[in-house]
């Protein structure tokens, strides 16, 4: 699970954890995301929504990253429609995340991989990884948040690495 996911994730974990044979979370956080979309995106993002679409923010993101982005993000932004994008974002501010006390509790068999240059996740993932029972982090060198999933196949291999080693248990 990505970012959005992630919260998910660990809110079914919290609530319902038999649930849940296995959790993977891959760039994502148990952590409130308040105050943390600029950080992710860039500066004015929501007014980038709102003026131009996900165009404008894609081109404004690009522009603040320094880089093109890679045409499997580009993708799939410009597949939402930027007015829930929006009301995303802003319902985002609002979510409490999951105490350090609860994720104590979680012993769901969890993999959690983060960028080495997504400094937030990344930490978050190593918190969470100290914190859960049954949890494995992995560091993803040389990416960054937009890039945790690309190139893909080193992540499959982990992701599949680890579902089959729960099952060995």
């Amino acid at each position: 699970m990505g970012e959005a996911g992630a919260r998910v994730g660990f809110s079914l974990l919290a609530s319902s954890p038999e649930r849940v044979e296995t959790f993977t979370s891959a760039g994502g956080t148990y952590r409130s995301p308040a105050g943390q979309i600029e950080s992710i995106f860039f500066p004015g993002y929501d007014r980038a929504l709102d003026q131009g679409g996900v165009p404008e923010f894609l081109r404004q993101w690009s522009d603040a990253a320094g880089r093109e982005l890679d045409p499997q993000t580009a993708t799939a932004f410009l597949a939402n429609d930027p007015v829930a994008l929006r009301a995303y974002f802003r319902r985002s501010e609002d979510e409490p995340g999951i105490p350090e006390a609860v994720l104590r509790t979680m012993d769901t068999p969890t993999l959690l991989l983060a960028s080495t240059d997504d400094p937030l996740r990344h930490a978050d993932c190593e918190q969470a990884a100290r914190l859960m029972p049954k949890a494995r982090f992995h560091a993803l060198p040389g990416r960054n948040h937009s890039q945790t999933l690309i190139p893909g196949s080193p992540v499959l291999e982990m992701v599949n690495s680890f579902i089959a080693s729960t099952r060995e248990q």
